[in-house]
């Protein structure tokens, strides 16, 4: 994947078929990479940051390196580190989703550990508000390619406008800009409007085609649910 200076966020569409727990980030992405930036604070350094939808906050970690010749400190040099500068052996599971910013100029090209999943499907839960999501498999994933009945029956929120409905909003690191999607549904009997109940929609209203990228292989997006929550599954395209 191309890492752009600032935000980029990625997406582990990988597993550590060896172990449940996750890959811990040290292996995921070795702060050793060719292009990474190190700092001794994290306001210099390039910065991991998982968004956790349950509590509403973030958890920060950078990538710790020091001129400095104290053995305890040179130790964390290329590793990846808690805010309060401990080195982490948090892991990171398949489907999971977190901020890159990245400091330094010129793209990076980051390759993400990890072997296909061999499960049949994985589920996705989404909560109430803001949710990062991904396929956890090594494809792009298209909302609409599941089907309008789907969505239907999913628990997912969907209205005339954008505003009242689930979103899907995907950030390009390029342009510094998201794309907006939303999921339609109305009460209306106008023929070409009922034809659109219970598919995604770009921001203008249009039908988002099946062939259409929606979230790119290796990248995130978010999720805003507008109801209680919902669990939905994602079958295995490699299967």
């Amino acid at each position: 994947m191309t890492l752009k200076k600032g935000y980029n966020m990625m997406a582990v569409n990988f597993e550590n078929v060896a172990s449940d727990a996750g890959i811990a980030l040290q292996d995921l992405i070795p702060g050793t990479g060719e292009g990474l930036t190190g700092a001794q604070g994290m306001a210099a350094a390039d910065q991991i940051q998982v968004w956790d939808s349950s509590k509403g906050v973030y958890s920060y970690y950078y990538l710790y390196k020091t001129t400095l010749t104290i053995p305890a400190l040179v130790a964390k040099n290329g590793k990846w580190v808690t805010q309060a500068g401990v080195v982490t052996d948090v892991k990171f599971k398949n489907g999971d989703v977190f901020w890159f910013k990245k400091q330094g100029e010129g793209d990076v090209n980051v390759t993400v550990a990890g072997s296909v999943s061999l499960l049949d499907e994985k589920a996705i839960e989404i909560k109430s508000g803001y949710n990062m999501i991904a396929n956890p498999f090594p494809v792009a994933f298209n909302p609409n390619t599941l089907g309008t009945d789907f969505w239907a029956t999913s628990g997912a929120v969907g209205a005339q406008g954008m505003a009242t409905a689930d979103q899907i909003q995907v950030y390009d690191s390029s342009t510094e800009a998201y794309s907006y999607y939303y999921l339609y549904y109305t009460t209306l009997t106008v023929p070409a409007l009922k034809a659109k109940n219970w598919k995604w929609v770009t921001q203008a209203g249009a039908v988002v085609e099946d062939s259409t990228a929606v979230i790119p292989v290796g990248k995130g997006a978010w999720y805003k649910h507008q109801g209680v929550g919902f669990t939905f599954n994602i079958s295995n395209p490699t299967k």
